[in-house]
């Protein structure tokens, strides 16, 4: 697989190893409280992968389906949530 490196704007195809096989519970809905906030209306359960050997010291965990669960580059990570949770609580402090 071809993987973009924002870093040094080169697509690279880095040799990519599974290394580990793992259940994950991830936020997959979210619902508004009374104060107007959003937050966690339902989890779900994902089988994951680690993969690892992308450029970076990236370690990320992937589906079945290829969207990453969650992932770690150096000091930066992130972690599948609902899109409300992640963006219009932030957006709306």
């Amino acid at each position: 697989m071809s993987v973009f490196d924002p870093t040094t704007r080169l697509v690279t195809r880095p040799e990519l190893t599974i290394r580990a096989e793992s259940l994950f519970t991830v936020v997959d809905s979210a619902a508004r409280n009374t104060a107007g906030e959003w937050e966690v209306a339902h989890r779900d359960t994902v089988r994951a992968w680690r993969i690892e050997g992308a450029p970076q010291s990236l370690t990320a965990w992937v589906d079945a389906e290829g969207r990453v669960v969650a992932a770690r580059a150096g000091s930066l990570s992130a972690i599948r949530t609902a899109f409300e949770i992640a963006f219009k609580n932030a957006k709306a402090k």
